[in-house]
């Protein structure tokens, strides 16, 4: 079995319920600004963050490939090329 780099193999992806997308924890969550609050203390205007990642298709890719533990155990190791070590076929 080859390996395709898609997001649903990658050991970054984690797949929502009930759907066809998930998000990627490759890198950490992004802040966005959704509004203003304000501090309890003092009252002061103070911006609401919020995180997230970002949600994929199971099909999508980039270049952070991680093949998942799964997808690992799933792949023929008898197609993999022969491996030069030290000048040695």
């Amino acid at each position: 079995m080859s390996v395709t780099k898609e997001c649903g193999g990658c050991e970054f992806f984690r797949k929502m319920a009930g759907r066809k997308t998930g998000t990627c924890h490759a890198a950490p969550p992004v802040p966005i600004m959704v509004g203003m609050g304000h501090n309890p203390v003092n009252n002061e205007p103070i911006p609401v963050i919020l995180t997230y990642w970002p949600e994929l298709g199971v099909n999508d890719f980039c270049g952070s490939f991680v093949p998942s533990r799964g997808t690992l155990s799933k792949i023929d190791l008898t197609k993999l090329a022969d491996v030069n070590v030290e000048g040695q076929a």
